[in-house]
């Protein structure tokens, strides 16, 4: 039998030397490696957890009422139908400065805007669109959520300044000219709102109010035009006069030669030309503070700034009275 050739063995090489490790290089690998994998970890629990976390707060939620508790910055006033007692002056009752009943009719509304999903933010945005949709907020509106199931409504608010009398109807706007939710006095009334004060109303040539498609008058926005402000401008200008502004029932916007002219209506119904709005004089009519020391000067003399008489002319330095006018 022929015998099997056996293979030559392979020759053993030699271990070559081992390169020393580079261990602060090991260590920062291992160190990313582990980074990573926790990273991965704590992303991996936060889907699978915020599925159920969400499912948990539905089932606390399903079928019982809302918690949430709202907190307005309301401003406050004091309460005139507050019970009088012999601590009245020393402990004043305040209320919102829109009244009790409102105040609460606003809030209910309100909270039916409100999720009590601490991760529904969209119910938030529309808290604050349907503040400022009542009108006596101010635009910028923020609602915050804190903690207890509070959310916190901060606001600037509108308050009642004047009060527009057109076409048989009386309008509240505020101080920045935006229309107000509230319905003034019987024509010939001066309006007055929760904290007594006397609002003065302006007439004439006026636009029409802002209205919104949908609901009607559009609350909260601006009064067209400049007219207006024009008269806005008279009022303030004679509000810190304290001897003159008691008999000033409002401003009425008519038309003039050049432009509209401005007449100061007193609380007998006389009339007053006044003429172009505080500021904007020139041409024949004398400064603002001339006309004004007119009337001064007729309270002076008279107790009455329109002279006792229905109609007055302020407008040049010898004013004109015109007695064959009727009062308003």
């Amino acid at each position: 039998m022929a015998s099997k050739k056996k293979k030559p063995a392979k020759k053993r090489h030699k271990d070559s030397p081992r390169k020393p490790r580079d261990w602060p290089v090991v260590r920062a690998r291992c160190a990313t490696a582990i980074i990573a994998l926790v990273l991965i970890g704590a992303g991996g629990a936060w889907v699978l957890g915020l599925g159920p976390l969400r499912s948990f707060v539905a089932k606390t939620q399903d079928g019982s009422p809302t918690t949430v508790t709202l907190r307005i910055n309301w401003p406050m006033i004091a309460d005139p139908n507050a019970a009088s007692d012999d601590d009245a002056q020393t402990h004043v009752v305040r209320m919102p400065y829109v009244g009790r009943d409102r105040a609460r009719m606003i809030e209910a509304v309100a909270l039916q805007q409100v999720s009590a999903d601490p991760f529904d933010l969209g119910s938030l945005r529309e808290l604050c669109e349907y503040i400022e949709r009542t009108g006596w907020a101010k635009a910028g509106v923020s609602a915050t959520r804190l903690p207890g199931d509070i959310v916190e409504i901060e606001a600037q608010w509108r308050y009642p300044s004047w009060v527009v009398r057109r076409a048989g109807s009386d309008y509240v706007i505020g101080d920045d000219y935006g229309l107000l939710p509230l319905v003034a006095g019987a024509e010939g009334e001066s309006f007055r709102f929760l904290d007594g004060t006397a609002l003065r109303y302006i007439t004439g040539e006026l636009p029409e109010p802002p209205r919104d498609s949908v609901s009607g008058l559009a609350y909260g926005v601006q009064w067209p035009g400049t007219s207006l402000r024009d008269a806005v401008h008279l009022l303030e200008f004679l509000q810190p006069e304290a001897d003159i502004w008691w008999q000033v029932a409002g401003v009425r916007i008519e038309p003039g030669a050049w432009e509209n002219e401005l007449v100061i209506v007193t609380d007998t119904g006389s009339r007053i030309i006044w003429g172009r709005p505080p500021g904007e004089g020139g041409g024949l009519e004398i400064s603002d503070d001339v006309k004004l020391a007119h009337l001064k000067a007729a309270k002076r003399h008279t107790g009455r700034i329109d002279w006792r008489e229905s109609l007055i002319d302020v407008r040049t330095e010898q004013f004109e009275i015109d007695r064959t006018a009727q009062s308003e």
